[in-house]
C-alpha cells in the first residue's frame, strides 16, 4: 500500500501573541509544500505572498526567515 502525506510550512509577518486582535495578526508572507509517496520526495511547491499594503514584516520575523519588503 502507497502512504502519501503532505509537509507543509509558512513564514508570517511576526508571531501571535494570545489576545492579539484578529485585525492586528501576523499575515502569512510565505508558503512551501512537500509531497511524500512511501518517504520519497515526488513533489513541492513554495511561493511568496504579498501582505496588504502597510503591513510590514516585524524586525525579528525578517532576522528568522529573510524576507523582506523588497
Amino acid at each position: 500500500m502507497s502512504v502519501n502525506y503532505i509537509a507543509w510550512d509558512t513564514e508570517t509577518t511576526g508571531k501571535y501573541e494570545d489576545g492579539t486582535p484578529a485585525a492586528d495578526a501576523p499575515y502569512i508572507v510565505q508558503i512551501a509544500a512537500i509531497k511524500y509517496r512511501n518517504d520519497a520526495e515526488v513533489g513541492s511547491f513554495v511561493t511568496l505572498i504579498c501582505p496588504p499594503k502597510g503591513i510590514r514584516c516585524s524586525e525579528g520575523a525578517t532576522a528568522v526567515h529573510g524576507i523582506t519588503q523588497d
